[in-house]
């Protein structure tokens, strides 16, 4: 892949598996922003940590996955998503959950000695 201008965006890539999509709405060089439309089942978690693995081995680090449109409720998944968020972090990048329902926050909080504030936000 060739490398992109600081602030080139890319035109939107879905993967969808049933019942949920993971779509890659731009990415430039260092930065990926993504959305999860749809129940997040354990079945379907692996396709979401395949995209974000595939970011993080094009160099990207900061990655924003907004969940707005997504239903995260299984233990299992919400563990997969605190796995991706210490493995992103391990690369002295950022993993940010954009509209993460109350379980996933609590979880990635519970999980992290420190979280800032502009790491999470949260679904009202």
């Amino acid at each position: 892949m060739a490398a992109s201008a600081p602030h080139e965006h890319r035109p939107a890539e879905a993967v969808p598996f049933v019942g949920v999509e993971v779509a890659t709405l731009s990415a430039d060089h260092l930065r990926a922003s993504l959305r999860v439309t749809g129940t997040v089942l354990p079945s379907s978690a692996p396709m979401l940590t395949s995209v974000l693995r595939t970011h993080l081995a094009s160099g990207r680090r900061y990655l924003r996955v907004d969940l707005a449109a997504a239903s995260v409720t299984d233990p299992e998944v919400i563990q997969t998503l605190v796995a991706a968020r210490r493995s992103v972090s391990a690369l002295g990048g950022m993993l940010v959950f954009d509209n993460a329902g109350p379980r996933v926050v609590d979880a990635i909080r519970r999980a992290t000695l420190y979280v800032r504030a502009d790491q999470l936000t949260s679904a009202s």
